[in-house]
């Protein structure tokens, strides 16, 4: 549910396979410079087994997934968009719209949208609301997380 750009430049020490969390500096966030803030990804069952499927194959890079040609630096962010191109799906999806995907699933499941929100990254409410709510809701995140890998790995199987 991240960004393609956050997701292409994954590193290793960003993640902690024990507390099954992903940290995004707030350097790698969008947003306005002063407004950056770090992001914390709860990682599902299915996500952890993908990072250690990676890690068999370049553990010894920087990043999770490092550009083919140039080793030290991330695959390009059109990456994952060429690769739904050459699926079949130009046209009807982009590697951002995976967000809506997963923001419309999880909210027409049931989910509470301020945690739907919250894994997406973004702030709900008006500056009053956003003055008093410092919550990030990670540890309501990591169901929600979990759900949606299962979702996902369960659609390959379709």
């Amino acid at each position: 549910m991240v960004r393609p750009n956050e997701a292409v430049s994954v590193e290793w020490s960003e993640i902690d396979f024990e507390a099954k969390i992903w940290h995004i500096p707030a350097h790698k966030m969008k947003g306005r410079k002063e407004k950056k803030r770090a992001h914390d990804v709860p990682l599902s069952d299915p996500a952890i087994a993908i990072l250690a499927e990676m890690k068999k194959h370049n553990a010894h890079k920087k990043y999770v997934f490092a550009h083919r040609l140039k080793p030290d630096s991330p695959c390009h962010s059109e990456t994952a968009n060429n690769t739904i191109k050459s699926i079949g799906y130009k046209g009807k999806l982009t590697a951002h719209g995976m967000r809506s995907i997963a923001c419309t699933y999880l909210n027409e499941t049931g989910e509470n949208p301020f945690i739907v929100e919250a894994c997406l990254a973004h702030i709900m409410g008006n500056e009053v609301h956003k003055a008093y709510n410092k919550s990030d809701y990670l540890k309501l995140r990591k169901s929600v997380m979990q759900k949606w890998g299962e979702y996902v790995e369960q659609c390959d199987k379709m």
